[in-house]
C-alpha cells in the first residue's frame, strides 16, 4: 500500500511540474466579441486552448463557425511561430457548425505545438479568407494575468462608486506588483490617496500622496499634478 501511494504521489508531482493552467487569460484585442479563451493548458509536449463562442445572430441558419487548418500562434514580442496540430469539438472549414438559436454556445479545443515558458505574450491567427478569427496580445504570464484582473476589478469598482472595495484592490496591487515600472503600479500609487481622500481618510490620503512623490515611477509628475488639482493635496505641496 505504501509503495502504491508513493507511485501515485510521484505521478502527481511530475504532472504538477510539467503542466500549467491559465484560466481566462487577458486578451488585448480579439476578432469576435463572444469568442473566449476559457483555459490554456501547457504540457511538456503541447499547448491546448479551451475556447467557446456564443451566437448573437437572430436569423436562423445565418450563424456558423469553423476552424481553418492553418491556425498558428506567434510570439507577440518575437518571431517564433507554433502551428495547430489538431482540433476537437469544431468542424474544419469549409465544414461548419451551424447555431440553432441566439445564445447557443459552441465549446471546442485547439491543440498547438509546445510553447516555451520564456514566451509571455502571443497572438493567435486563423490564416483564412472569410470571417477569420484572431486574438492579439494573449498574456501567458500567470502573475501578470492576476495583476491585470485585479486592476480591472479595482477600476470597475471605483467607477461604480464602490470605493472601499476598490481601495482594497489598489492597496493589494501596491504590495504585490513585481514590476514597479509598470503602469498598473503607477496608477495604483496615484489612485490610493485619491480614494482615501474621497472616503474621508485624510491621514491615509496624505501618506499615500507622499509615497507617490517619493517614488521613482514613470510619469510621476503627471500623477502628482492630477492630485494637486484638489485643494487638499495642493496644500500638502
Amino acid at each position: 500500500m505504501k509503495k502504491i501511494f508513493l507511485i501515485i504521489f510521484a505521478v502527481f508531482i511530475v504532472n504538477s511540474i510539467f503542466s500549467q493552467t491559465i484560466l481566462y487569460p487577458i486578451v488585448n484585442i480579439k476578432s469576435h466579441k463572444t469568442l473566449t479563451i476559457e483555459k490554456i493548458e501547457f504540457s511538456e509536449t503541447q499547448t491546448v486552448f479551451y475556447m467557446s463562442i456564443e451566437n448573437q445572430k437572430t436569423t436562423p441558419g445565418d450563424a456558423w463557425f469553423c476552424a481553418d487548418e492553418k491556425i498558428y500562434i506567434k510570439n507577440a514580442k518575437g518571431t517564433e511561430m507554433f502551428f495547430m496540430t489538431k482540433s476537437e469539438g469544431i468542424p474544419v472549414c469549409p465544414d461548419a457548425y451551424k447555431f440553432k438559436k441566439p445564445g447557443d454556445i459552441l465549446k471546442f479545443k485547439l491543440y498547438f505545438q509546445k510553447i516555451p515558458t520564456s514566451i509571455k505574450e502571443i497572438d493567435i491567427v486563423e490564416n483564412c479568407n472569410d470571417n477569420c478569427f484572431y486574438f492579439y496580445g494573449v498574456i501567458l504570464d500567470e502573475t501578470q494575468n492576476t495583476e491585470i484582473k485585479l486592476f480591472e476589478k479595482g477600476v470597475t469598482l471605483y467607477s461604480t462608486k464602490n470605493n472601499e472595495d476598490a481601495l482594497k484592490c489598489f492597496e493589494e496591487l501596491i504590495i504585490t506588483v513585481k514590476d514597479e515600472n509598470s503602469n498598473i503600479y503607477a496608477y495604483s500609487l496615484y489612485i490610493v490617496p485619491l480614494i482615501c481622500y474621497e472616503l474621508g481618510e485624510n491621514e491615509k490620503a496624505k501618506n499615500g500622496f507622499y509615497k507617490l512623490k517619493k517614488s521613482a515611477i514613470k510619469d510621476k509628475d503627471y500623477f502628482v499634478n492630477k492630485l494637486i488639482k484638489t485643494e487638499f493635496f495642493k496644500n500638502l505641496e
